[in-house]
């Protein structure tokens, strides 16, 4: 028997409907936003050598890495193919992936709240969020000729 009462809560985002976008040195897409909440889940494919920005988390992060491997530059971490993380509020690192990588690092991250990128005096130098992120999202669907997913957004 089927509960037609839950149903209606149940977000439901096939990930092949849903485009990769061009981040300039790495791939993403948005598999889920929500505004009210602040909720999102963002699947990356990473190259070799990648670099992200040093930033600060504002809430908790969980993260899954489908292939590949990565890590915190600050930690020594290394993260392989089927490894689950967890982010708590308030860390800092540096994400990088491994130069000596053979294949993309491919990962899931589901958080909420801001990432707050720094400088090297641990200065805010930018903040983005779900809201942010959606946005920039949709922007580079537009200038791809893409049409927006719509079965992302709560």
């Amino acid at each position: 028997m089927v509960n037609t009462h839950l149903a209606a809560i149940v977000g439901h985002v096939d990930d092949a409907t849903v485009p990769w976008m061009d981040g300039g040195n790495h791939r993403y897409k948005m598999l889920r936003a929500e505004r009210g909440s602040g909720l999102r889940v963002l699947r990356l494919q990473l190259p070799a050598g990648f670099r992200a920005p040093r930033h600060r988390h504002t809430a908790d992060t969980i993260g899954f890495t489908l292939t590949g491997a990565w890590g915190y530059e600050e930690y020594g971490s290394r993260y392989e193919a089927q490894s689950l993380i967890y982010e708590p509020t308030g860390s800092i690192h540096t994400l990088v992936v491994f130069p000596d990588n053979e294949e993309v690092t491919d990962v899931v991250f589901i958080g909420r709240g801001g990432n707050m990128t720094l400088d090297e005096n641990d200065n805010v130098i930018a903040v983005s969020d779900s809201e942010t992120l959606l946005e920039e999202y949709y922007q580079r669907c537009d200038a791809a000729g893409v049409p927006r997913p719509t079965h992302i957004e709560a």
